[in-house]
């Protein structure tokens, strides 16, 4: 390399794109901002509650239909692409493995 030359900056190259999570409580944050859900009253719930229950004692029914709408809806959407890219490399490992035997 010449002294001129500068490497690229890596936090622009290794930038990660949002998380699921971070998507989630994007949707939740604006929902609630904007009056459509109730925000949650701050009660202190047990960890490991089913689904729907921890969102009950947290406040009212449109928390409850906002967690199942995430968990049940909006989860599998985004993680979707993620299990396809994961199938699609164990196919090629299966595959590459076919070929050496």
């Amino acid at each position: 390399r010449h002294a001129r030359e500068q490497a690229p900056c890596r936090c622009t190259q290794n930038a990660n794109p949002p998380t699921n999570n971070t998507i989630a409580l994007i949707i939740s944050a604006v929902l609630m901002s904007i009056g459509v859900v109730q925000p949650c009253v701050g009660a202190q719930t047990v960890f490991g509650l089913p689904l729907g229950f921890h969102a009950l004692v947290g406040g009212s029914v449109s928390i409850v239909l906002l967690q199942l709408f995430i968990q049940l809806v909006l989860s599998p959407i985004l993680w979707f692409p993620w299990f396809k890219r994961a199938e699609k490399k164990a196919l090629a490992l299966e595959r590459q493995a076919d070929q050496e035997a």
